[in-house]
């Protein structure tokens, strides 16, 4: 696929065809282009969901950016969701998915070390559904790191057709991809088809412009 416009489609139909997993298509394809093993790539992949973690950690710590401007929020909704009285429109999952998407924007502002998924700006949003269906759904770190795989070749796909640029695209660019990236991840994880992945996708976009 080098040179040419990348394709979630054709990531599909492969799929499909050859009966197997998306992540272990877009695995296989990643590997050869790379000229690298898939296990190297795996690797790298577990070793993305450390720092995601460690910044979700360090980021529910209180920091506060360097200007004191922004900060704290994360720290402050987790305690406020940990008393009794506590009452929310969200579900568990969603509402640890925002508390861990806002530890990590707020390790970002702090000078913390982050994943730029696919951006420092949008960095929170995939941790912050990986880290939150970990919790809930009793996934693994190969689960995880199964999901980071479908989620960065989806980053992949959007970059070649579009932008992940704020600059060029706007916020859709940054924070719309990233959520296209974690809704992918997140049904590939949980069991879904290659084509429920695929309108995943399809369906945070349409909702983002």
């Amino acid at each position: 696929m080098v040179n040419d416009k990348l394709s979630l489609e054709k990531y599909i139909e492969l799929a499909q065809k050859e009966n197997k997993a998306l992540y272990e298509v877009m695995l296989a394809d990643n590997a050869k282009e790379m000229d690298t093993a898939p296990i190297a790539l795996e690797a790298k992949m577990q070793e993305m969901l450390q720092v995601m973690q460690e910044s979700i950690a360090f980021g529910l710590t209180g920091v506060k950016s360097r200007s004191g401007l922004t900060g704290g929020s994360a720290k402050a909704l987790a305690e406020a969701m940990a008393k009794p009285k506590y009452q929310s429109l969200l579900g568990p999952v969603a509402q640890d998915a925002l508390v861990y998407a806002l530890a990590v924007s707020e390790a970002n502002a702090a000078m913390g070390r982050i994943v730029a998924a696919p951006t420092a700006g949008a960095s929170g949003v995939l941790p912050g559904v990986l880290f939150a269906l970990k919790k809930h759904r009793n996934l693994s770190n190969i689960d995880l790191q199964k999901g980071l795989i479908v989620a960065g070749n989806i980053g992949m796909v959007i970059a070649s057709r579009a932008s992940l640029s704020g600059a060029m695209g706007g916020c859709q660019a940054e924070c719309g991809s990233a959520g296209a990236m974690a809704a992918g991840a997140a049904v590939s994880m949980l069991g879904g088809t290659p084509e429920q992945v695929g309108h995943a996708v399809a369906i945070v976009l349409k909702n983002m412009l």
